[in-house]
């Protein structure tokens, strides 16, 4: 990702997700971190889904997790990945 796209997908994190972000990175940044970070290009929206205040999207080679915050949606998690039974494993967020 170019500076300027870390920087926007940093933005669009949940605040708390954000600093988490930051502090899992060696570079003590979020941008760090999503550079570092094997989020796949999204491709084509296949689901949405929401429920109250959260929801999902599913695209085609990733699922993004959001929820309702001041200034609207936020990302939860990212570049998440189906465990059968088990909660998702993604690469941002989402612990």
């Amino acid at each position: 990702m170019a500076d300027t796209d870390t920087s926007a997908a940093c933005a669009l994190l949940l605040p708390k997700i954000r600093e988490e972000t930051a502090k899992s990175a060696d570079a003590g940044t979020c941008e760090g971190q999503l550079e570092k970070a094997e989020v796949p290009e999204p491709g084509r929206v296949r689901q949405i889904e929401q429920y109250g205040q959260d929801a999902f999207v599913e695209f085609e080679s990733d699922t993004v997790f959001l929820t309702v915050s001041e200034g609207g949606w936020k990302v939860t998690a990212a570049g998440c990945t189906a465990n059968g039974e088990a909660p998702y494993s993604c690469e941002i967020g989402g612990k």
